[in-house]
């Protein structure tokens, strides 16, 4: 390997190697010394920026046992802080006895509990087969 990258490349990369292993080595006493509270979190969401380290994060972070970190989501996450927006919208707006009646284009929204909606809507993005499939 060593013979395959060029030494002023090495030289460059040696530096952020070394930031990453005493990164990680801090990681690893915070979670050691955290370790009951750690425990009570299933899933962990790292949003980052375009060419911030973020694919050396998920490598770094993949190459620990029991975790998986998967990549691009398509703005998925996004997408579904939109739903929950509208919805809440929805209810603020159009709340009144009015939007009880079949003939109204907001028939229902009343009966709308957004609080519940956004459980769900994390469950299921949670626990959702296409998801959980990336994850095994």
């Amino acid at each position: 390997m060593r013979a395959l990258v060029p030494r002023r490349l090495r030289a460059r990369l040696s530096p952020l190697r070394r930031r990453v292993v005493r990164l990680l080595r801090r990681v690893k006493l915070r979670m050691a010394t955290r370790a009951s509270s750690a425990r009570q979190y299933q899933f962990v969401f790292i949003v980052t920026y375009a060419r911030s380290g973020s694919t050396l994060l998920a490598g770094i972070l993949n190459s620990l046992p029991g975790y998986r970190i998967c990549g691009e989501n398509y703005n998925a996450l996004y997408r579904l802080y939109q739903a929950d927006t509208a919805i809440a919208k929805a209810c603020d707006r159009y709340s009144g006895d009015g939007y009880l009646v079949p003939q109204n284009a907001w028939y229902g929204v009343p009966r709308i509990r957004p609080h519940r909606f956004r459980a769900e809507l994390v469950d299921n993005f949670v626990s959702n087969e296409v998801i959980s499939a990336t994850l095994r």
